[in-house]
């Protein structure tokens, strides 16, 4: 292979390998070709009465606070790997980790990925945050990751430097990232 063709090769998979990093493709710059309106409209429309609990919902016949369910989900998961598209002990990725922990912790399922998981529920301001709510950050120009409110600042996720863990919000890292929350449950 001469050197120019596989000098392309190599940025090829360089961009691929970029595109591929983070949970979700982001809906916030319209500009994006991964935006539509349109289908932020259909998913909002589908989603939002079929995914958010309800007063009658079944959480409240679950055991225990929805803070110590979820204290409890984290620690049976804490330091499972990140794994872009795993949905499980060996490896799981943010958005799937949030699908799981909702359905575990509040019977509550919600759709796969951040791309539609952001379009779920109720729109909340930073300061209304409490344990349950999903938050969401701008990791990059086309990716989002998202995790789940604990109270007191953290949030438990599936950070793709160390897997599922605990983080603060107004973490370096974090606090300038931050994008939206949105509540699932009443």
């Amino acid at each position: 292979m001469n050197c120019r063709l596989k000098a392309v090769v190599i940025s090829i998979g360089v961009i691929l390998g970029a595109q591929l990093t983070g949970c979700s493709v982001s809906p916030k710059d319209p500009r994006s070709p991964y935006y539509t309106t349109q289908i932020g409209k259909d998913i909002k429309q589908t989603y939002s009465s079929k995914y958010v609990s309800k007063r009658q919902s079944p959480i409240s016949s679950l055991d225990g606070s929805l803070e110590s369910r979820l204290w409890k989900h984290f620690e049976h998961w804490r330091g499972t790997p990140y794994a872009y598209g795993g949905t499980g002990r060996d490896g799981i990725d943010c958005s799937a980790f949030v699908k799981i922990t909702m359905q575990s912790v509040a019977n509550l399922p919600l759709p796969r990925t951040t791309r539609t998981q952001i379009h779920v529920g109720n729109p909340i301001s930073r300061n209304q945050l409490k344990p349950g709510d999903v938050v969401f950050f701008q990791t990059g120009a086309n990716q989002m990751h998202n995790g789940i409110y604990m109270g007191q600042g953290k949030f438990m996720h599936a950070s793709s430097s160390v897997g599922v863990t605990v983080s603060e919000l107004n973490n370096p890292y974090w606090n300038p990232r931050y994008l939206k929350s949105i509540r699932v449950l009443s």
